[in-house]
């Protein structure tokens, strides 16, 4: 019988097997790996008697991997110096983001994480990879048997599925008890999912925030005012795009909104951190709710395929979510104009 004791073994084996596929997958690979070798002969045959480690970093300069992990492990393309590491993981985990944010941003920081991941990762080939490693640790245990039940196979595809949509498929979110929301004042009202459309804000007030620390400040302060000003339950959108990189958890994908009037019940409330009247968020956050969030909604069976995207001020007598935001996203897949009455 295959248990939750499999579950268990299944998730945990999904988890080194991420170290596995975390290597270059379009160059490692098996599939790819006879171009790789043809790169380093072509690089020995045009530069006879190379050290090994001057063929490697003659392949990166072609490749052109020159951040700050690949200088401190290989050194400077033509110097010896190397970078301490406790000074590559500051850059990796602390990497401050300046006025452009993230479209300015170096590739290798923690906050696109999952951006890189997604580059790394094919579904097929995990399922493979984690077929194989539970193969091999089943046969060491002696349990043979377990690994030809049909049942096992199933349980990985939809394991792997499981773990694509939560970690490809979707953004990172920061839920209400990391950025310290309060509770919500009396009792929620669950939505029916899914639904069928997606409302575009900007908060106008305060200034876009670019690290974790001032956007979960801006929440707190965003979910004081729908309080304690104007007596909302809660903060009332769903979700809040900062410029940070991330999106913050305001009701989920579970709970009604207080976000566009008269539409609560049958869309999310996504807002933009920042007052978006000329200028736009970073192209990166945009894409985050274009796309990934967009995408995690529909995979996730929140949202409908063909769900329509709006601006604020279409339903209601406002400029939000400003006048160069508004046009951005009228240039968005999903978006659809509200035809005039007569």
């Amino acid at each position: 019988m295959v248990g939750m004791e499999l579950t268990a073994e299944l998730f945990l084996t999904l988890s080194m097997v991420c170290f596995c596929v975390g290597s270059k997958v379009s160059v490692l690979s098996s599939w790819h790996m006879d171009l790789f070798i043809g790169a380093v002969q072509q690089t020995e045959d045009s530069n006879p008697g190379l050290e090994p480690l001057a063929v490697v970093r003659s392949l990166r300069r072609t490749a052109s991997y020159e951040d700050f992990f690949v200088r401190h492990f290989l050194g400077e393309i033509n110097s010896t110096d190397e970078e301490v590491l406790s000074s590559v993981l500051k850059k990796y985990y602390h990497h401050h983001l300046e006025e452009l944010g993230l479209d300015a941003a170096p590739r290798l920081i923690s906050v696109l994480r999952r951006e890189n991941f997604r580059e790394l990762v094919n579904a097929s080939l995990l399922q493979t990879q984690v077929m194989a490693s539970l193969d091999v640790y089943w046969r060491l245990r002696g349990e043979t048997e377990v690994v030809q039940e049909v049942a096992v196979e199933k349980m990985v595809h939809e394991g792997v599925q499981e773990f694509i949509h939560r970690y490809i498929d979707c953004p990172v979110i920061i839920p209400r008890c990391q950025w310290r929301a309060r509770p919500y004042r009396g009792t929620p009202t669950r939505l029916a999912l899914p639904l069928s459309s997606m409302f575009i804000h900007h908060t106008h007030h305060p200034k876009p925030c670019h690290t974790f620390q001032q956007c979960a400040a801006y929440m707190r302060a965003m979910q004081s005012f729908h309080q304690d000003v104007r007596g909302w339950d809660d903060i009332g959108y769903s979700f809040v795009a900062g410029s940070d990189g991330y999106l913050y958890e305001g009701r989920g994908w579970q709970w009604r909104g207080a976000h566009t009037r008269g539409h609560n019940s049958r869309g999310y409330g996504v807002a933009f951190v920042g007052n978006y009247t000329a200028t736009l968020p970073a192209q990166r956050s945009l894409e985050q709710v274009r796309g990934r969030l967009a995408s995690c909604g529909v995979s996730g069976g929140r949202l409908v395929g063909n769900f329509t995207m709006y601006g604020h001020r279409q339903l209601v007598d406002t400029t939000c979510p400003g006048d160069a935001l508004y046009a951005e996203i009228k240039g968005w897949q999903h978006f659809r104009e509200i035809p005039s009455k007569q």
